[in-house]
């Protein structure tokens, strides 16, 4: 059985989500003319939200098994952490992006209203998620958090019936359906007048990521090493090598969206080093960028538009275009490192903090003494 409780490369693979975010936000500012290949890899950085989501559901899963049969009321327990794991950090990001930007409309908003109080109210109580002009307009990148917190009210009942990685296989491939039925259906129904953003909000949305969560939770059970956890039902492996060819024969990408795609390559890269964790990116400053990670996420599109604000955004020949890669490559170190930097003491000071106060209200409703705490890193 593999050894899957906190293991190294979790950490590791979250620092390398955050660094894979971090490239294409970066290449959003200054002088931004790349040759093609090169702007395509940095495109494909917001990819590393769904390496987020598979460490997640993998995560989940295995705390909340580790935990159902020692607790009196595991359930109630999981949120508490799960709430005061999210909740402090990104309630200090809305009081600091309401500060930095105002209420005044952005592109998000659909340049309409502006930052309106129920767009506040929506994102203090996870919400924002449902409507496409809040989804992503208050703090930046907060669709991912709205996303994340509703997969959390999805666990215990995932956790009951999907009890092998065959089902997780099965649920995954009826998520696809269901993220593809809803697709057309929600295009075709377009509540609001800007196209553009409506489709934004299809892809952004829970149903859109949920086939990603389920590899997250397929990789849990493979990892477990079963023998109903490797072996597929024939019906089921059809289902998906008919999808996969329809997608790559007409390149509609629709049937088989990219970010679940990615999700299947990221379940390969982990499962391969929980068996081998290669050093070049199991390491000490992989890990450390991963569990600082969620902060960093947070506080990176700070440094930039302090970086663009200031006029550090290219620190070579500012009005050419000729240096754009390597200004490029300066910017993201100076990112990186500032945020690292800041995420770090926001990791010690709000976000361990923060789930001590949540550990110690657990222990003390469930009548027991007070368990040392191990912070958990990430998403």
């Amino acid at each position: 059985m593999a050894k899957v409780n906190k293991l190294e490369y979790v950490d590791a693979l979250r620092g390398l989500a955050i660094l894979a975010v971090i490239l294409v936000h970066c290449a959003q500012y200054g002088t931004n003319v790349y040759p093609a290949v090169i702007a395509s890899i940095m495109e494909k950085g917001q990819m590393g939200v769904q390496l987020f989501y598979v460490m997640s559901a993998l995560t989940l899963f295995l705390s909340y098994e580790r935990r159902l049969n020692k607790e009196v009321h595991p359930q109630r327990n999981f949120f508490i952490r799960r709430f005061f794991r999210i909740a402090p950090m990104y309630y200090l990001g809305i009081f600091y992006y309401l500060w930095q930007n105002g209420r005044a409309p952005n592109f998000w908003t659909g340049f309409g209203p502006g930052i309106t109080d129920g767009n506040i109210a929506a994102n203090f109580t996870f919400l924002h998620g449902f409507n496409p002009y809040w989804f992503n307009s208050l703090v930046p990148g907060g669709w991912s958090i709205a996303v994340e917190m509703c997969f959390y009210l999805l666990i215990p009942f995932l956790f009951r019936y999907v009890t092998s990685g065959r089902q997780a296989f099965r649920v995954f491939l009826i998520t696809i359906g269901i993220k593809l039925v809803l697709h057309v259906i929600m295009l075709k129904l377009r509540p609001i007048d800007d196209v553009w953003l409506w489709k934004e909000f299809l892809y952004y949305y829970l149903p859109s990521q949920m086939p990603v969560f389920m590899l997250g939770i397929l990789l849990h059970f493979v990892l477990r090493g079963r023998e109903e956890d490797h072996t597929m039902r024939p019906i089921d492996l059809f289902a998906f090598a008919g999808l996969l060819i329809l997608h790559l024969a007409t390149g509609r990408e629709v049937l088989l969206p990219t970010h679940a795609l990615f999700g299947l390559a990221f379940v390969l890269l982990a499962w391969t080093l929980a068996k081998r964790p290669f050093r070049i990116l199991v390491n000490p400053v992989m890990r450390h960028i991963g569990m600082v990670s969620f902060s960093l996420y947070l506080v990176h599109f700070a440094v930039l538009h302090w970086m663009a604000h200031f006029g550090y955004a290219d620190l070579i020949d500012p009005n050419g275009t000729t240096n754009s890669l390597l200004n490029y490559g300066l910017r993201y170190t100076l990112v990186v490192v500032i945020g690292v930097a800041i995420s770090t003491v926001l990791y010690h000071t709000i976000e361990v903090p923060m789930q001590k106060v949540g550990q110690h209200l657990i222990d003390r409703w469930e009548k027991r003494p007070e368990q040392p705490v191990v912070p958990s890193s990430g998403l």
